[in-house]
């Protein structure tokens, strides 16, 4: 609380305070486990050695994707909301030009705890997989088709800007609150995260295990597990535009 204020002529610096934000995550143990018998190991000819461990590799990146795009979708707690400046929608939302210069705008107008701008800056447009190529569009060209009377634009002024990244979770239709309109900006999470992934004592990936099966069975088992959480953080640090009337 506070802010920097002249020096005094004796050298005497402003007292400023502390106030404290808290974001609070829980790490869960996520696992799954492979057994093959003796004869399918033989008739593999050594194959599922190789395969199984990049099979659970790969299941246990899913799961945690999966995991950051569920809670994302749910919007905890009003995440997303007009109450935190954070997020648009109406027709006027569709992603386009104007769409995402009123979303930046938005972005850029967040202010602290004493009422002054904080001067984030998006960097990442997510988008659905439906939005891709416009996304990539807004990105890359400096002119920009829009409308149905195919009137071109010149000077896209967002050329560069956000760098586009599309994610089929975003309009995943096993997934509750998922769209193929709606739009989110981040700012860079070096920055101030919006989203946070933790891991059990910063081990970043999976344990996957070996042994033999049951003294009566024979074959190998393979089991993997992988300790993360998912948590929202400052909800200053992303945008969300609906992308569709309200």
């Amino acid at each position: 609380m506070g802010g920097f204020k002249p020096v005094g002529k004796a050298g005497e610096l402003k007292h400023v305070s502390l106030s404290e934000s808290s974001y609070t995550n829980q790490v869960d143990t996520e696992g799954a486990i492979i057994a093959l018998i003796r004869q399918d190991i033989s008739n593999d000819d050594m194959g599922a050695f190789v395969e199984i461990p990049r099979i659970l590799g790969r299941m246990s990146a899913l799961k945690v994707e999966t995991a950051v795009y569920e809670l994302l979708l749910s919007n905890p707690n009003g995440f997303f909301s007009s109450g935190n400046n954070n997020y648009l929608e109406g027709v006027e939302t569709v992603l386009s030009i104007v769409s995402l210069t009123s979303g930046e705008k938005t972005f850029l107008d967040q202010v602290d705890a004493n009422g002054k701008p904080i001067l984030l800056t998006p960097s990442v447009l997510l988008v659905p997989t439906d939005l891709k190529v416009t996304a990539q569009q807004l990105y890359a060209d400096l002119k920009v088709v829009t409308g149905e009377s195919q009137t071109v634009t010149d000077g896209n002024l967002h050329q560069g800007k956000f760098k586009p990244e599309a994610s089929p979770f975003l309009n995943a239709q096993g997934i509750a609150g998922s769209s193929t309109n709606a739009w989110y900006l981040f700012s860079n999470p070096a920055d101030v995260a919006a989203m946070e992934v933790a891991f059990l004592d910063g081990q970043q990936n999976l344990t996957i295990e070996h042994s033999d099966t049951d003294f009566d069975t024979l074959g190998m088992k393979w089991r993997a597990y992988h300790d993360f959480g998912v948590a929202m953080a400052d909800e200053k640090a992303a945008f969300k535009a609906k992308g569709e009337a309200a």
